[in-house]
């Protein structure tokens, strides 16, 4: 599962989020001014800025702008295509 740890009005937070809606891959999105224990993992390893997407317990490096490099073949490649359902149909 992709994560993403953003923030209000951040437009690359938006971006990214649109990119992945686009490209039809399920995200989860923090928002870190309202989830302490995110924050403290955003400092705690070493981010400075959001977007910060992580595909499991790997980062994404980049933001938004190292994001938009991958293809929707190269997430589920990534994530393992969890995209698919139990009977194989995408989602």
């Amino acid at each position: 599962m992709i994560k993403i740890y953003t923030k209000p009005n951040c437009p690359y937070c938006t971006k990214a989020k649109e990119y992945l809606q686009g490209i039809h891959i399920e995200f989860t999105a923090i928002d870190i001014t309202k989830n302490p224990m995110a924050h403290s993992f955003m400092i705690g390893n070493g981010h400075k800025t959001v977007p910060q997407i992580y595909c499991g317990d790997t980062v994404i490096e980049g933001g938004y702008d190292g994001l938009i490099r991958y293809t929707r073949e190269d997430i589920n490649s990534l994530i393992g295509d969890t995209n698919v359902n139990q009977y194989g149909i995408e989602l």
